[in-house]
C-alpha cells in the first residue's frame, strides 16, 4: 500500500503579517521571516466567500499562504487586500437588458451598465452564462471580461424573459 501524501495549508496569521503598498502602488507583504515586495492575491472561492480563503503568492506563483478571513486583519492591511481583490475581480453590474441577438454562433448582449449602453459577445453560451445559487447571473464574454446581474428577480419581467431561455 502506498504512502498517503497530505497537504498542509499555511494560514497567514494577521498578527504576524502586514500588507502594504510598494513604491509602485502594488500589494506587498511583510511576514516575520521575509518581505515580499509584490504579491498576488487570488480568491479560492470567488463567488461564495469572496473575502475568505484568499491565496497569497509571490510573483513567481509560489504560494506564501492563505488568508482565512480578510476581516481578521487590521484595517490598513484589510483595505489593501480588499482594494487589490476589487481591481483583480472587477465585475460590472448589468442593470438592464435591451436585446440579445445571435450572429454566426455568438450571442450579442445589448445592456446597460452604470447607466451606459454596452454590447458584448458571448461564445458557447451554455458555458459562459451561468445562473448562480444566489439568484445572480454571471457572464464571461469573448474577451475574457466578466459581468453580473446581481439579482435576476430585480430585473423588469420583459428583460428577465430575454435572458431566461439561456439559463437552463
Amino acid at each position: 500500500m502506498g504512502e498517503l501524501n497530505t497537504m498542509s495549508i499555511n494560514f497567514l496569521d494577521p498578527e504576524k503579517c502586514k500588507f502594504y503598498l510598494n513604491p509602485n502602488g502594488f500589494a506587498a507583504l511583510k511576514t516575520e521571516d521575509k518581505d515580499y515586495r509584490r504579491v498576488r492575491l487570488l480568491r479560492t472561492l470567488p463567488l461564495h466567500r469572496p473575502f475568505e480563503y484568499i491565496s497569497v503568492s509571490d510573483m513567481d506563483k509560489n504560494e506564501i499562504g492563505i488568508i482565512k478571513n480578510a476581516a481578521d486583519f487590521p484595517s490598513e492591511s484589510r483595505e489593501i487586500i480588499e482594494k487589490d481583490l476589487a481591481a483583480r475581480y472587477y465585475c460590472p453590474e448589468i442593470s438592464q437588458i435591451y436585446s440579445i441577438e445571435e450572429k454566426m454562433g455568438s450571442f450579442y448582449f445589448d445592456v446597460s451598465i452604470d447607466g451606459f449602453k454596452k454590447t458584448f459577445g458571448v461564445k458557447d453560451i451554455s458555458r459562459n452564462v451561468k445562473m448562480l445559487d444566489s439568484g445572480s447571473v454571471m457572464f464571461n464574454d469573448s474577451d475574457g471580461n466578466r459581468f453580473i446581474i446581481p439579482d435576476i428577480n430585480a430585473l423588469k419581467p420583459r428583460m428577465r424573459r430575454k435572458i431566461e431561455p439561456f439559463l437552463y
